[in-house]
């Protein structure tokens, strides 16, 4: 997947930060806070571990558009 076009590897990055946001939004929901970090304690929750799933992904996609030259 390294090898994409950087639109292609752009357009993914955006969709998982989407994805991420999403979910980060239904852990600030259900902790009760908007504006402080969400601390959740339930092991069995599966937005928690999709959040992560997620978190990993756009850092992930992100070292994958810094390989690009974007200096125009």
């Amino acid at each position: 997947m390294t090898d994409a076009a950087p639109h292609t590897q752009l357009m993914r990055a955006s969709t998982l930060e989407e994805e991420f946001a999403r979910l980060w939004t239904g852990c600030q929901r259900c902790s009760g806070t908007v504006t402080q970090d969400v601390l959740c304690s339930n092991s069995d929750c599966p937005a928690f571990y999709s959040r992560r799933r997620a978190q990993k992904d756009v850092e992930e996609a992100e070292r994958v558009l810094s390989r690009f030259d974007t200096t125009w």
